[in-house]
């Protein structure tokens, strides 16, 4: 079994090569200027910022990526993190972020993890090329998705008891739903599922954490689809006003003009 992962894994790195090859794209040139690009982002957000290389251990369940991937992904992150006012990302906690070819935890693969209470989080840069119908869409849900994650447990993940706890979130739901933790629940595809109110996708309803990371990351992606939602579900448009607010409260700079602009950018691209 080794062996033959062994040899997918060969063949994937040599068609990956001779792919930059064919575009005269030489790998060293490639990792100089992902190298370089990483390094000025670690210094605009003062958050430290690389792309896995080297060897890693089965036990880390990350894998590398090709230089050509992750010159794709930063030209998608360095987009995706000028969303947010200098400064904005440490003060939500955020440490450290690496790139990698693959995330597999508990015998399920990821586009994005957050090391909880280390500040770190890894995304899977292949996510941007792996999916043809709307790679860019994808990658960047992600990438604010885990942000969020970060910042959620700055606010609400106690260190003392080691437990992460809103209630108030929870008192928005309809009375009697109730989370499904993932378990062995299959994880529901990426994209709008509003087929119960108070939830804008079917990958929200895992847990508060969850619902609360995909409604931001689809606020700051596509607000444009959250506004048409809650316009007829007012238990999501409850946890809108509810998120809007407690981000505000803990990080003034992303306030009403900030929505806005998000708003009015989408309908420049439009």
């Amino acid at each position: 079994m080794r062996s033959f992962a062994g040899l997918i894994l060969f063949l994937i790195t040599f068609t990956t090569t001779i792919q930059e090859a064919a575009w005269g794209i030489e790998p060293d040139e490639v990792r100089e200027e992902v190298t370089g690009k990483l390094r000025a982002l670690s210094i605009r957000h003062s958050v430290e910022i690389q792309a896995l290389r080297g060897s890693t251990s089965p036990e880390s369940g990350l894998a590398i990526a090709s230089e050509y991937v992750y010159k794709k992904y930063v030209n998608v992150l360095e987009k995706e993190l000028a969303i947010y006012p200098p400064g904005v990302l440490k003060k939500f906690g955020i440490k450290r972020i690496l790139l990698c070819g693959g995330i597999k935890k508990f015998d399920q693969h990821f586009g994005g993890w957050t090391e909880r209470l280390k500040g770190e989080i890894v995304y899977d840069a292949k996510r941007l090329t792996t999916n043809p119908d709307s790679p860019n869409t994808t990658a960047r849900l992600g990438i604010h998705h885990e942000i969020f994650h970060v910042l959620d447990d700055e606010i609400y993940f106690d260190r003392a008891r080691q437990a992460y706890s809103d209630p108030g979130w929870k008192a928005i739901n309809q009375p009697g739903f109730v989370y499904y933790i993932f378990g062995g629940a299959k994880i529901d595809p990426i994209g709008i599922d509003h087929s119960v109110p108070g939830f804008l996708t079917g990958y929200s309803r895992h847990s508060i954490m969850e619902d609360k990371a995909e409604l931001f990351c689809w606020k700051i992606v596509r607000p444009d689809l959250v506004d048409r939602a809650r316009q007829t579900d007012e238990w999501l448009d409850r946890k809108n006003r509810r998120l809007e607010k407690i981000i505000k409260e803990f990080c003034p700079e992303i306030d009403d003009a900030f929505w806005g602009k998000r708003v009015a950018e989408l309908e420049c691209i439009d």
